[in-house]
């Protein structure tokens, strides 16, 4: 049986041709049930220190199958999402 490859197409404006229906679906579950916040009962702790706000709310919950970092090493380079593309 051939695996449909056509949710992620119609889902990423046709940025993912090679990603399965099941896989998408997996991602997407992943994405949808992460805990938003480390401390649910004060999301705002931690808010006067921008980053370490975002690193006790904030976790990566999609990661494209082949990433990469380009710019280099520090604060400038970026990660960008399948760059071959």
């Amino acid at each position: 049986e051939k695996s449909s490859f056509s949710l992620a197409y119609e889902q990423s404006f046709g940025f993912f041709d090679d990603i399965s229906d099941y896989n998408w679906e997996l991602m997407q579950n992943r994405a949808a049930t992460r805990q938003n916040h480390r401390f649910g009962n004060d999301p705002l702790k931690f808010r006067t220190y921008p980053a370490h706000w975002y690193m006790n709310n904030f976790e990566p919950d999609f990661t494209c199958p082949q990433e990469r970092r380009i710019g280099g090493p520090g604060d400038g380079p970026k990660w960008v999402c399948d760059p071959h593309r």
